[in-house]
């Protein structure tokens, strides 16, 4: 999702709302009318933490006719989970006839962060998010902590463990803990300082 986000002719649901599709079952028809778009990119990922590998299934629906435009299922060790990555949106881009300006073709093989354990622990951490609970929030910390742990200058990892503290002070009863706004103070800081660094 983060990749295809920078391609101006997509457009991607949210994650938030995207996730609330995880695990319920519903045909294309009724995702159709509940989002309003043209196709669907879904996905499951599985690693083997005996051999270090992972297996990565992808396809993309077209939500008109409900048919397969595209799937793939990758098995590959778990340092090539970029290449996987780029070879997904090169998919999709390939599939959905898009013509790239020259900046957006750069933009899809950037890096957020270069580190494999810190971009699982991110997408862990942002699935988290989108659950919106308590238990998650906690959950969603400890990810973006692993994410820090692993790639200390990955500068998304800063700005979510931020947000995920401001949304677990939000959502816990009663008035706003100090402590909480000042760990988001923090670490929108600590982010800003991430960001001027690269």
């Amino acid at each position: 999702m983060n990749v295809l986000s920078r391609i101006k002719k997509l457009r991607i649901i949210a994650r938030t709302t995207s996730f609330s599709y995880k695990g319920v079952s519903r045909n294309v028809q009724e995702i159709d009318r509940e989002l309003n778009v043209d196709t669907i990119l879904e996905g499951s990922v599985r690693r083997n933490d005996i051999d270090n590998t992972i297996r990565v299934t992808a396809q993309l629906i077209e939500m008109a006719t409900g048919t397969h435009l595209w799937s793939n299922t990758f098995d590959r060790e778990f340092r090539d989970i970029f290449k996987i990555q780029d070879e997904i949106a090169a998919a999709v881009v390939d599939q959905l006839n898009l013509q790239l300006a020259a900046d957006e073709s750069a933009r899809i093989l950037a890096r957020d962060t270069a580190v494999p354990e810190a971009m699982v622990a991110y997408s862990m951490g942002r699935s988290e998010l989108a659950k919106r609970t308590i238990a998650a929030f906690t959950d969603a910390v400890r990810y973006f902590k692993q994410a820090i742990d692993a790639d200390p200058g990955y500068a998304a990892a800063y700005a979510e463990l931020a947000n995920a503290y401001t949304l677990q002070a939000n959502f816990l009863p009663g008035d706003t803990p100090d402590r909480e706004e000042e760990k988001a103070q923090y670490l929108a800081l600590a982010q800003a300082q991430v960001d001027r660094s690269l």
